[in-house]
């Protein structure tokens, strides 16, 4: 009986815990009201976000945060930074969040394009394949990597290349991904990517196999500038479940290769940039690097 009781203790009290803690959620639309879905939310300098669902609803537990800055962050839209502390009891607050268009960026860039004349050849560049191999990324984490311009001539993208392959595992939950496509052009003087060359969002929903994926960009008039392209890909949770804890698996992965130097970048949920650096635990003196390819047309004269 003095078992039992305990027991019903400790539920009442962990119910509490839940019940009183500081948690803000709600909707993110545009300007016309519009629900964004998977649209990044994350407390500015931590590891500590979420992202809105494919109705556009979030939840976010601030407990250890309410005197912190959220940045919220979407392809196409102006970044916000909102204050938390607002937020300091112990409830759940609704949040609803209105992000505007990002449209002069857009524009300024489609103008630049339409005043280059592109010729018809197709280059493709991009990594040699040494050895493949995949990483499971988890939710919000976008891995950037640098293509170079070895030709040192203004180009446009016309195409993306990408190989996945289907991951299963006895020991892991496995939740499946979409991927979110991003392109950055190289700051030289930093070493790192850059300001965002298209404003357009490119999601790409594959299906847990093995595969090579091509996406037209054609139409999107992207640019490849002569210091090259950083081309972002991040994993995107289209479940509705949510993993409980960070001992699970992404599906499917993207394919992975071997280079002498590093010429990647990790981030989570739109927050700061930081070089990878680890060295491949399958090729001595090598580093790891996402195989990504690229078609281009380079500009005429």
């Amino acid at each position: 009986m003095i078992k039992k009781n305990v027991f019903l203790l400790l539920l009442i009290f962990l119910f509490q815990l839940k019940s009183f803690a500081q948690t803000i959620e709600g909707f993110v639309t545009d300007e016309k009201g519009f629900k964004l879905p998977f649209v990044n939310l994350l407390v500015q300098n931590t590891k500590h976000g979420t992202a809105t669902n494919q109705k556009g609803f979030y939840s976010l537990d601030i407990s250890n945060f309410a005197t912190d800055t959220l940045l919220v962050s979407f392809l196409g839209y102006k970044k916000e930074l909102l204050a938390l502390h607002e937020f300091k009891a112990d409830s759940v607050y609704t949040f609803n969040i209105t992000l505007k268009a990002n449209e002069e960026i857009l524009s300024s860039v489609i103008v630049k394009n339409r005043e280059v004349k592109f010729g018809w050849r197709q280059h493709i560049i991009g990594r040699k394949r040494k050895g493949g191999f995949v990483v499971s990324n988890p939710f919000g984490h976008e891995t950037i990597t640098l293509l170079k311009n070895g030709k040192g001539r203004l180009g446009k993208l016309e195409a993306l290349i990408l190989k996945f392959k289907k991951r299963e595992t006895n020991i892991y939950k496995s939740f499946g991904a979409y991927y979110r496509i991003k392109f950055y052009r190289y700051d030289e003087i930093n070493k790192k990517p850059g300001a965002v060359l298209s404003e357009k969002s490119i999601l790409l929903k594959p299906e847990n196999k093995n595969q090579r994926t091509k996406i037209d960009l054609a139409e999107y008039n992207i640019l490849f500038p002569k210091s090259g392209i950083c081309v972002g890909i991040e994993t995107i949770n289209p479940n509705e479940q949510l993993p409980e804890n960070n001992m699970y698996v992404t599906t499917p992965n993207l394919l992975w290769t071997h280079d002498k130097k590093s010429l990647s970048w990790t981030s989570f949920r739109g927050g700061e940039k930081h070089k990878i650096v680890r060295t491949s635990e399958f090729k001595k003196g090598f580093y790891q690097n996402p195989f990504v390819k690229i078609k281009v047309v380079f500009a005429k004269g």
